[in-house]
């Protein structure tokens, strides 16, 4: 049974890791929207539609990132810890 120690580590780690994205992921998106929503007030007509833009693949990455890090938890919710 020793062998498989590394394995709970490893679960722990990933687990702490995707709790640690739960954070991260959505602090730093409001800090991208925010930034983009600043530069699109300071912007010329053609430059908002690119502000636009970056706003919402940055909000579509945030749905994509906070999917994949359910989906992980998910996994690792059937390995014992």
């Amino acid at each position: 049974m020793t062998g498989f120690v590394w394995v709970t580590g490893l679960v722990r780690l990933m687990s702490d890791a995707s709790t640690a994205l739960y954070i991260i992921l959505p602090l730093m998106a409001i800090l991208v929207v925010i930034w983009n929503i600043v530069q699109y007030f300071h912007a010329d007509d053609h430059e908002k539609a690119n502000f636009k833009k970056n706003i919402k693949y940055t909000v579509i990455a945030l749905i994509v990132g906070m999917t994949a890090n359910g989906f992980i938890n998910l996994l690792l919710g059937y390995f014992p810890s």
